[in-house]
């Protein structure tokens, strides 16, 4: 009489669950790079935002806004009508893991235009990703190239 195997030998098994823990693995870690680069892009966006908002404020309190990015953060004053005695209007800041450069400090004036021209650039140091907001007479815009 001829014995029928049936099921799986213990090397099937453990070939299986090798290949399911390292695809479980790869996919773990993709996981958290899109997270993290969602992280960087919402970061950005606030940043992008929060100088649009300053170019508006100083068109609705007919005064000067000045902005300067600090590490992980952009302070945003309002001035008076000569340019002087600022306070702090709004402090905006990103999450640790990136940083906010920029080539100097931007001032807008009461109508809405900035009095100098600069990048403000977001970056994550660990995927190595950088975006560049260009701020000049014109306006405010997003470019998507290295800083």
């Amino acid at each position: 009489m001829k014995k029928i195997k049936r099921g799986f030998s213990l090397v099937e098994i453990l070939v299986a669950i090798v290949i399911i823990f390292v695809l479980a693995t790869v996919a773990v870690l993709k996981f958290e790079e899109m997270e993290r680069r969602h992280r960087f892009l919402q970061a950005v966006s606030k940043v992008e935002y929060a100088l649009r908002w300053a170019k508006v404020r100083a068109l609705e309190l007919s005064q000067y806004v000045k902005v300067r990015a600090r590490g992980n953060s952009l302070e945003i004053e309002a001035c008076g009508y000569d340019g002087n005695s600022c306070a702090r209007d709004r402090l905006v800041v990103i999450d640790d893991d990136f940083l906010i450069e920029a080539n100097n400090e931007f001032e807008f004036t009461p109508r809405g235009l900035s009095n100098s021209s600069g990048t403000v650039c977001v970056k994550d140091p660990e995927l190595g990703l950088s975006y560049q907001i260009r701020i000049n007479a014109g306006g405010i815009r997003l470019v998507q190239e290295p800083c």
